[in-house]
């Protein structure tokens, strides 16, 4: 919009030129964008001081004030024109049909002047080619944002907002791919609900969701940014940690394991602790030769750990 509104100010050598939207039966109007200031994107105005503009959205027709001295539209305002050094205006709307998007005008104004057909006859042409632009720009961003949308919808769990087990499993390829070429640490934990199956029978089982899903807000306010959580299946949750060493991996298990069982859950008293079991587990990059190797190990970790009386972290131990 800047760069529209800069290149009809230098064709006609106007002083002002700017773009003003309105929304339907506001008051108000903002300037997106005005030839004098690019960064400008946003102005308020009152459109009782702006009467061009009001009539040129009343008429959906262009206004042209040949000169603010004779025309009666614009008396109440003169000697605010005449110190704003304004002697002619036009104002040309420009025509979208998305009136989502509200009324877009196109406002000039010269200091000494009017402005001749030609002139308009230029801007009309030139709102014109503006307004397949800007509806272009808006279908591609709304097509854009529908994508992102579907994108996000594609890759995430409903429940608990987590990454669901196909992102899971390209998350883990990936990383466990470049932790292979770079020589670089990865380690993986799997988080288990412990007695999630009681608090289904006690509680029911839409109570045991909402446990799960403040499970999983949690651990995701704990992990990194460049770990990757998600529902590895039922009250399973799988986290990926690139770049991180067998001592990090067990101490970030440990945090976990604190802030888990840390009351209230939703809808569980205080005398019912909710806690979890952790298998960790990190590459050995001269024996697993496959990512399914090293959930394995977290796995069979978490084995042991539920085996030994859960609410713990186990280190997986290839044998």
């Amino acid at each position: 919009l800047f760069v529209f509104v800069e290149q009809v100010a230098k064709v006609l050598g106007t002083d002002r030129c700017s773009v003003v939207r309105i929304s339907n039966g506001a008051r108000t109007g903002n300037v997106l964008a005005s030839h004098d200031n690019a960064r400008l994107t946003d102005l308020l105005i009152d459109l009782s001081k702006y009467p061009e503009v009001t009539r040129a959205i009343e008429t959906e027709r262009t206004v042209n004030i040949l000169d603010i001295d004779t025309d009666p539209l614009v008396a109440s305002y003169r000697e605010d024109l005449h110190k704003a050094n304004i002697r002619a205006i036009a104002v040309i709307p420009i025509t979208l049909h998305d009136m989502n998007v509200g009324s877009l005008l196109l406002r000039v104004a010269r200091s000494s002047g009017c402005f001749l057909p030609r002139d308009i006859s230029f801007c009309e042409i030139m709102a014109e080619a503006a307004a397949n632009a800007l509806e272009r720009a808006y279908l591609f961003d709304t097509i854009q944002r529908a994508n992102e949308r579907l994108e996000h919808l594609a890759i995430t769990d409903d429940l608990t907002g987590l990454r669901n087990h196909r992102a899971f499993r390209e998350s883990l390829e990936r990383e466990f791919e470049r932790a292979r070429r770079y020589k670089h640490a990865l380690s993986v934990l799997i988080i288990d609900l412990d007695n999630f199956k009681r608090i289904n029978d006690t509680y029911g089982h839409l109570q045991g969701d909402a446990v799960l899903k403040e499970l999983s807000q949690r651990i995701m306010r704990i992990v990194r940014k460049s770990d990757v959580a998600a529902r590895y299946g039922g009250e399973e949750i799988v986290v990926v940690m690139p770049q991180t060493a067998l001592e990090g991996a067990y101490a970030q298990a440990c945090r976990l394991l604190t802030e888990l069982s840390r009351p209230p859950y939703p809808g569980i008293p205080a005398e019912h602790p909710v806690t979890v079991s952790i298998g960790v587990a990190t590459l050995d990059h001269d024996k697993m030769l496959d990512c399914e190797s090293l959930i394995r190990l977290a796995d069979s970790a978490l084995y042991v750990a539920k085996r030994n009386g859960k609410n713990q972290a186990v280190i997986g131990r290839q044998e």
